[in-house]
């Protein structure tokens, strides 16, 4: 099973801008969110990918500036694969963030 782990300073931007903006993310990287935790700023989202399932979750921190966990699993894929699904989840919030 591989595991990623990445963390973005997004600056100018609050942790609800964040969070709302992975609302828009996930579902523009291919991902379904199926679970949403507004107050703590946290979303799990999944994706289906070579027959299994690709686990993500998202979760925003209050800090100046915000700051972003995006963590991804798979018993399928690379690191490396994983790593390039990071980076579009973060070209789709970079994105919705504006």
């Amino acid at each position: 099973m591989a595991k990623i782990q990445e963390v973005r300073n997004i600056e100018g931007k609050s942790a609800n801008d964040c969070y709302n903006a992975g609302l828009k993310a996930y579902p523009a990287a291919g991902f379904t969110v199926w679970k949403e935790r507004s107050l703590a700023w946290l979303l799990m989202a999944k994706k289906k990918d070579k027959g299994v399932d690709v686990d993500s979750n998202l979760s925003a921190r209050p800090t100046s500036p915000a700051q972003v966990t995006l963590g991804l699993s798979s018993d399928a894929h690379s690191e490396e694969e994983l790593s390039a699904m990071a980076e579009q989840i973060f070209a789709a919030l970079q994105q919705a963030l504006g």
